[in-house]
């Protein structure tokens, strides 16, 4: 079971879907394969189910998202902070 991701890329303004792992950070954008130019969309908790069988509970999966969701709010508060003094 793998999460679905939505991101940006500034390069060609173009929004789009990828499934990855929690603890994969894409740097490519698959459409123009420019480096260092995506930004993740904040959404919804989504799951691709797949044929794949995850022993985990939902419990641990709830856990699991709420914990990365916190780390990606407290990484996005800090690159927002950094912007607000570097203009």
């Amino acid at each position: 079971m793998m999460p679905r991701y939505c991101y940006h890329c500034e390069e060609c303004d173009q929004s789009y879907e990828l499934v990855h792992s929690m603890s994969e950070r894409p740097s490519q954008c698959t459409l123009c394969d420019s480096v260092d130019s995506l930004t993740k969309i904040p959404t919804l908790f989504s799951v691709d189910t797949g044929t794949v069988k995850d022993s985990s509970t939902a419990k641990q999966r709830v856990d699991e998202f709420i914990h990365t969701a916190k780390q990606e709010l407290k990484q996005h508060r800090d690159d927002l902070s950094k912007k607000e003094y570097e203009g």
